[in-house]
């Protein structure tokens, strides 16, 4: 036996193994949250931070909680807001679309209709992918989905999000299907 094509073949074999390795050991670590103010349940895949902002909705401005992490070169958030009694979701969900569209830089993307189950069939909760730039002007794709819910506590707008350098076409998909209403 030829010891340079042994060799060869051991480190080979190495690399194949450390590769298959490596695929296997997951960089997302998906676990059930629960989110505070909302009757919701969904997977995330690292522990979320929590935030607050205020939203301008053009003459309105509304509280947002925010949810989200950083996992496998990603950035994953959820952000909802109650309403005020009266307050159409369909216009803020519209108003949070283009707003989001403006703040990536990106052109009027194309959509899909996107109802969670539970969730209210309203004008404005689809799903969309959008290509633009963070606020460092580096490329950036996101992957998002607006939608609303009625509880106790009133009607809640909601947008679940992806954002990475690259994403694939499903980087949304297991939160998504995860959303369980209580």
């Amino acid at each position: 036996m030829n010891p340079k094509l042994g060799l060869r073949s051991l480190l080979t074999g190495a690399a194949v193994l450390v590769m298959l390795l490596s695929a296997c050991s997951p960089a997302l670590d998906w676990r059930e949250v629960a989110v505070d103010g909302a009757p919701l349940h969904l997977l995330m895949p690292c522990k979320p931070d929590h935030a607050m902002r205020q939203l301008e909705m053009g003459s309105r401005t509304l509280e947002m909680q925010m949810l989200g992490c950083e996992a496998g070169r990603g950035t994953f958030t959820l952000a909802y807001a109650t309403l005020p009694q009266g307050v159409p979701p369909s216009e803020v969900l519209a108003r949070w679309q283009a707003a989001s569209a403006m703040r990536l830089g990106a052109a009027t993307p194309s959509s899909q209709e996107f109802v969670p189950r539970g969730g209210l069939a309203v004008p404005g909760s689809v799903r969309m992918s959008l290509q633009g730039r963070n606020p460092q002007g580096a490329a950036v794709a996101a992957q998002m989905a607006w939608f609303a819910h009625s509880s106790a506590s009133g009607i809640q707008v909601f947008q679940a999000a992806a954002y990475a350098a690259s994403l694939t076409p499903d980087a949304l998909d297991t939160l998504l299907e995860s959303l369980r209403w209580q």
